[in-house]
């Protein structure tokens, strides 16, 4: 997608919304400029407080669905309503599950404030401890990023990521969070609004609609061809955090990426998920 978009020179815009936040945007500036001293650790949450979806037994898909076009690439496998309407996130051929699902929104937030690009080790734990039904993808995970070198070119540093999606509330008594520590202070995100705690106690929320501020960057780029807030190759980035997560989690390792190629050196059950299947007539053209 990030080549497509450069070869024909188009506009492209992805939905990580919080680009276009003056508070995230604050908080970059505050971090960077070493006020918050070195960073070695952040964290992010999600608390879903999702319902068991149970079980769901096949059916014929709705009236006026063509459902072989809406699985695309997928398997051709018999529609079912946990298959269907945002229940898809939940299974691994449809989706990503949490972490891809809310987790590329806390993650993105954090690689951006802390300016990281891509880790050198990934690994994660949890597993389906909480609901027997339908759902292929952990309700429980826990994904740590270890990056090579940190906020204003420290030694490294750990990012983590953390949903619990029976959980009512998270950390901080907050369903959605982001808290990045350092040695002068932890700046803590409650929301899209945030403060310092033991440092020199600066705080800012987010002002306007951030919705409409991306909105409105990705139609102002598309009228004077400049790059947006949250350009495809920074969706990318974000997004490959959600993938590598996963692909720990389902390979039971911990790997190292190398960044370079975008593979895992001398794995290859990790690296064929790097990938998918592409079902007879929705393959990807040869490029």
């Amino acid at each position: 997608m990030v080549q497509a978009a450069r070869k024909y020179k188009t506009v492209v815009q992805v939905g990580t919304q919080r680009r276009s936040s003056t508070s995230v945007a604050s908080a970059r500036e505050y971090v960077q400029s070493g006020k918050l001293g070195k960073v070695a650790f952040a964290r992010a949450w999600i608390a879903g407080n999702r319902p068991n979806i149970g079980t769901a037994a096949a059916e014929p898909a709705p009236k006026g669905v063509d459902y072989s076009l809406w699985l695309g690439p997928a398997a051709a496998t018999p529609f079912t309503k946990n298959r269907f309407h945002y229940q898809w996130h939940w299974f691994w051929d449809l989706g990503t599950g949490e972490i891809g699902n809310n987790g590329i929104h806390g993650l993105d937030v954090a690689r951006n404030v802390l300016g990281l690009d891509a880790p050198t080790r990934v690994s994660c734990a949890g597993g389906k401890y909480c609901y027997d039904d339908d759902q292929q993808t952990p309700d429980t995970q826990i994904a740590a990023f270890d990056f090579a070198t940190g906020p204003g070119g420290a030694a490294g540093c750990t990012l983590l990521w953390e949903h619990r999606v029976w959980e009512q509330k998270g950390p901080e008594n907050e369903s959605y969070g982001i808290i990045i520590h350092g040695t002068k202070g932890t700046l803590v995100f409650k929301g899209d609004a945030w403060e310092v705690r033991g440092g020199d106690g600066a705080a800012d929320k987010p002002k306007g609609d951030i919705v409409a501020a991306h909105v409105g960057n990705f139609l102002d780029c598309v009228r004077d061809g400049k790059t947006p807030t949250a350009d495809i190759e920074i969706g990318h980035a974000s997004t490959r955090l959600c993938h590598l997560g996963n692909i720990a989690y389902r390979t039971g390792k911990t790997l190292r990426f190398d960044a370079a190629t975008e593979t895992f050196p001398g794995e290859p059950e990790a690296n064929k998920l790097l990938g998918r299947d592409y079902r007879k007539g929705f393959e990807l053209p040869a490029v």
